[in-house]
């Protein structure tokens, strides 16, 4: 299970940091110095996530409202994009369905109709990846909220051009670094253990609120598993990402929004940001 919630963490919580002071919690961090006219911001967003808990803050808008455009993960403001991942969440010449014993199809499909209302005959061509949202909206007992929606909604109403850091097609890339038999694995575990998974992702939710980005990447590392996942899905995106930051923050004054997985830790943003000469200072809210 653990391995399982290290993978939803990256796409829709917080992973790995570096270590924080207790006056330091903040998920919003300023870029300066390095040649900079005007600072920068990154935020860690979670992307999935009850209106309850999207505890949304003066600070956030003012730094957001203060930029001349706003960066996600992908430009969730294009249509065209959102097409692109939903279209390459469809599986064309296989299905999922063959990686499971007649067992156990049977009970998955029994567990699935169960947790979402629908057959399971009727999704076998969605990554399992995909369905792993549907399911987790389920748990969530709430109607979910987004991050990256809402800030491209500000930006929006702000007049502030909404950009994305990478394609649809890396992002689908990542996902695929994760075997359809290891998505299947996964959503199957789920399934198997919805009230353990209710409760970790509860805990994550907890978690992220609490801005403690050090107890969160407790729950990954704890299994092995996770460093060729770290790798893929957390790393080598960071690395990419950075030229993007350097090149758009030395233009204008950036409000840059993704998941807080990639904050942190020896290869995250804030710490290749840091070792490029910018100076990284939390901005508390």
């Amino acid at each position: 299970m653990k391995i399982i919630l290290g993978v939803l963490t990256v796409f829709m919580v917080i992973t790995g940091a570096t270590a924080q002071k207790a006056a330091d919690k903040t998920l919003l961090w300023e870029v300066s110095g390095n040649g900079l006219v005007a600072p920068s911001y990154l935020y860690g967003t979670f992307h999935l996530i009850c209106p309850a808990d999207l505890q949304e803050s003066p600070v956030i808008d003012e730094k957001l409202k203060g930029a001349k455009k706003l960066y996600l993960e992908m430009d969730m403001d294009d249509p065209a994009v959102i097409m692109k991942v939903q279209q390459g969440m469809m599986l064309t010449d296989t299905s999922w369905k063959s990686l499971l014993t007649e067992d156990e199809y049977k009970s998955f499909s029994e567990n699935f109709k169960k947790m979402t209302g629908i057959s399971a005959d009727m999704v076998t061509k969605i990554k399992p990846f995909g369905l792993v949202s549907l399911v987790l909206m389920r748990l969530m007992e709430c109607q979910p909220a987004s991050w990256d929606m809402t800030l491209a909604k500000k930006a929006n109403d702000n007049k502030i051009e909404v950009k994305g850091l990478e394609t649809p097609e890396r992002e689908l890339e990542a996902i695929n670094s994760l075997s359809l038999k290891d998505q299947t694995e996964m959503l199957k575990e789920m399934l198997d253990n919805p009230d353990s998974t209710k409760q970790s992702l509860q805990a994550m939710v907890a978690i992220y609120k609490s801005k403690n980005i050090d107890s969160m990447q407790s729950i990954m590392t704890s299994d092995k598993r996770f460093g060729f996942i770290e790798s893929e899905l957390l790393v080598k995106r960071n690395k990419e990402w950075i030229p993007e930051i350097e090149k758009q923050a030395a233009l204008e004054p950036t409000f840059f929004a993704f998941g807080a997985g990639h904050l942190g830790g020896e290869n995250g943003v804030l710490n290749l940001l840091k070792k490029k000469g910018y100076k990284i200072k939390p901005v508390l809210y």
